[in-house]
């Protein structure tokens, strides 16, 4: 049954809502917000090891974080983070093993975020899907998961809609930042510790590898997890959150205009 927005709108009363989050909206603030700009964001994550010192959904954190900041901004909804997603078998130091597992050496504690990489891909182009087939005319896919593999599938997510006149915007969030030296990234290292901090602060304990064997356990990069501060993270995440907004609205503006 294909969506028939004018009967919606003699059906269900426009509310306005400054919520941005869609589990939390009412139908009507739904359509309003819509109506807006039509615009749905879809964070993407996993639940991960991220260091002794992280929380298992740092990655999500950071996507959804993203997302809402930047719906909040200049309009649209944000989905429920996912927290499935794509990674590859890593030969490190220590054997072969998936994602970080292989610089570990061992099967690391919460890393649930394994899947066949075609169901992930299925499973993403359903869920656009669902949000054109509901009102969204632009659909924002944002990683906080950034593996080479990760931007490949949301690529084929993106690929798919094209011929379709859909329009998906893919990113790792990292990339969106307006200044060129916040385009940084690690596993579990200085970075993602300071975007934590920023974000998510009572989940963090910087001296939690302090002293312990293998300090750096599943953990990728030059950046020091102790010397992380919160005022770094905030910088990093206020630059993605202006180039973000900027970047969505010219592709929205651009969409418009085609369309006219």
């Amino acid at each position: 049954m294909q969506y028939d927005k004018k009967l919606i709108d003699s059906l269900i009363p426009k509310e306005e809502s400054s919520e941005v989050q869609v589990e939390k909206l009412r139908p009507g603030q739904l359509i309003k917000r819509l109506d807006d700009f039509p615009v749905v964001y879809q964070p993407l994550g996993t639940l991960e090891w991220h260091g002794r010192q992280n929380p298992l959904g740092c990655d999500a954190i950071k996507a959804a974080a993203l997302c809402e900041a930047v719906a909040q901004k200049i309009g649209g909804v944000v989905m429920p983070a996912i927290h499935f997603a794509a990674d590859v078998d890593i030969e490190g130091p220590q054997g072969i093993g998936y994602g970080m597992d292989g610089f570990a050496g061992m099967k690391l504690p919460g890393s649930f975020y394994q899947i066949p990489l075609p169901l992930l891909t299925e499973l993403l182009i359903h869920a656009c899907g669902n949000y054109f087939d509901r009102g969204a005319q632009l659909v924002v896919l944002i990683s906080g998961h950034n593996p080479p593999i990760q931007q490949q599938i949301m690529d084929q997510v993106r690929d798919h809609f094209a011929p379709l006149g859909k329009p998906v915007l893919t990113s790792m969030e990292f990339e969106l930042a307006d200044k060129p030296e916040y385009r940084i990234s690690d596993h579990a290292g200085g970075y993602e510790t300071a975007m934590m901090l920023a974000l998510s602060p009572a989940q963090v304990n910087q001296q939690a590898n302090v002293g312990l064997e293998r300090e750096d356990l599943g953990i990728a990069s030059s950046l020091s997890v102790t010397e992380a501060t919160a005022e770094q993270g905030t910088a990093y995440f206020e630059s993605q959150v202006r180039g973000m907004s900027l970047w969505v609205q010219a592709e929205f503006q651009r969409l418009k205009e085609h369309a006219d």
